[in-house]
């Protein structure tokens, strides 16, 4: 577990310059959900970019935690084999609305935290 943290971890070191907290990954999320269900009508331009930036951190870790278990047979936790960006932003949604007490972590550690919490492995 510890190796797959490690991973985790220098993977999304390069994007802590932009890393907010929950206050700032809520108001992203909404505006990445809003994106992934209709781009063609979406917003401002410094909200797609905030969107498209948390997008691909999201993807940056399911394909992360995917690797880490195909490869050291561990794992953070377990999303569905059929999961898709905007289901895992609603879960990251749904998380941080409903734990206002963790809003001080960071962006990166929320994502992490929500998709554990929604997708446990079995061990």
């Amino acid at each position: 577990m510890y190796k797959v943290a490690v991973f985790i971890f220098l993977y999304l070191f390069n994007f802590s310059a932009f890393a907010g907290n929950g206050n700032s990954l809520i108001v992203t999320t909404l505006n990445a959900i809003k994106y992934m269900e209709n781009p063609s009508k979406y917003g401002t331009t410094s909200n797609f970019v905030d969107s498209i930036h948390l997008i691909g951190k999201v993807k940056g870790v399911l394909s992360a935690v995917k690797f880490s278990n195909a490869a050291l047979n561990k794992s953070l936790f377990c999303a569905p084999e059929m999961e898709d960006v905007t289901q895992s932003l609603r879960v990251i949604l749904k998380f941080t609305e409903a734990n206002p007490a963790m809003l001080h972590f960071s962006e990166d550690d929320l994502i992490i935290i929500a998709l554990a919490k929604r997708w446990p492995c079995a061990n």
